[in-house]
């Protein structure tokens, strides 16, 4: 109660241009959880204790540790060892009073960082640049003097990260609308399982909750949030752990892998597999063990998939275009499947798959 009267009594308002308290700009990916710091300024006179306002974009909230706590640390290079952090009346999902005092009338050793804070940012934020405003702040002398700085705000970028392995794929679900339309990764929903064949169809829109492969480069991409109509995934096998991780309770599961080297599908998931939260997963009671993926995609060049036995099987086309899916020449002087490994292969323009 000391504390907080002090800054009570500290009513003697003077102007000192420069000295102030503020959030540094930073960026956040949606559901990350990130470090921010706040910065003192003290260029005309020397303070023993403050109070602000953080206002948080709409999404963003301060964490708690283990005993309820929050995660809000002093800066000792910059505040002494005297001071303490007390939590204000305010505290909303985004809205917090921050005090730092003395009770010994400590001063604060100098500018720069006076504390950290934790923060996170929700999984259904929307990306873009928005604000993050302090306001109504106080900067106290002495328990007479006291300085009233301007309220300030700092951008804050909030984006997507979705991220593809050198595998070139990955499963992906959020619980947002997602717009692709500016990435160089492709989403894909899946609508159909024949035989060992489960084809693909491209969307740029995507649905929240809705399933998903994303083809391309190993990279990180940023797609953007969308509250404009979506695309349309009616019949999408592919079911998102979007809302939460899914363990595997059936046997009819089937997970994205590379199980067979250079064919990469879905494979059996063994019950009791965790499925991370934000993933797809294929469900189904199709025949066959695994599940080579075929992407429609008219601008591919690739047409009908061809079904190559490995029982008696032989090259059948008289050409040497013959590559696999990375477009890697196969050499074909012993026509013979049984030689080949299972997979897909592009024979003059055509997939065939190999089993």
């Amino acid at each position: 109660m000391h504390v907080v009267a002090l800054l009570l009594l500290a009513m003697a308002a003077e102007s000192h241009a420069g000295d102030n308290v503020s959030v540094k700009p930073f960026s956040i990916a949606a559901g990350e959880t990130k470090t921010i710091e706040v910065e003192l300024t003290q260029e005309d006179k020397v303070y023993t204790a403050l109070n602000f306002d953080i206002i948080l974009p709409e999404g963003m909230t301060i964490t708690k540790d283990e005993e309820d706590d929050y995660n809000v640390t002093l800066n000792l290079d910059v505040a002494n060892k005297n001071h303490q952090i007390i939590m204000g009346m305010i505290q909303t999902d985004n809205h917090f009073r921050l005090i730092v005092a003395s009770t010994l009338l400590k001063q604060f050793k100098k500018s720069g960082t006076l504390m950290t804070i934790e923060i996170k940012a929700s999984d259904m934020v929307s990306t873009g640049t928005f604000k993050c405003q302090t306001t109504d702040k106080n900067l106290v002398i002495d328990s007479n003097n006291s300085t009233w700085p301007e309220d300030t705000e700092c951008d804050v970028d909030c984006h997507m990260d979705v991220s593809v392995s050198a595998l070139g794929y990955a499963t992906f679900s959020w619980p947002r609308a997602l717009d692709f339309s500016d990435t160089d990764v492709e989403a894909y929903v899946a609508t159909e399982v024949t035989g060992d064949v489960l084809k693909m169809t491209r969307i740029t829109k995507v649905p929240a909750n809705t399933g998903i492969i994303l083809k391309g480069a190993a990279d990180t991409y940023h797609p953007q949030t969308t509250d404009s109509p979506t695309d349309d995934a009616e019949g999408n096998l592919l079911l998102a752990s979007a809302k939460a991780p899914y363990t595997v309770s059936t046997d009819n599961v089937f997970v994205l892998s590379n199980k067979s080297e250079g064919r990469v599908g879905f494979y059996p998931a063994a019950q009791g597999l965790v499925i991370p939260q934000y993933r797809a997963y294929l469900q189904t009671d199709a025949e066959g063990l695994a599940r080579g993926l075929f992407f429609d995609d008219s601008t591919s060049g690739i047409g009908q998939t061809e079904i190559g036995k490995k029982k008696n099987g032989t090259w059948n086309q008289k050409t040497d275009n013959i590559y696999d899916l990375g477009g890697r020449k196969i050499e074909t002087d012993n026509k013979d499947l049984k030689t080949r490994n299972d997979g897909f292969y592009i024979v003059n323009g055509k997939k065939l798959v190999i089993k």
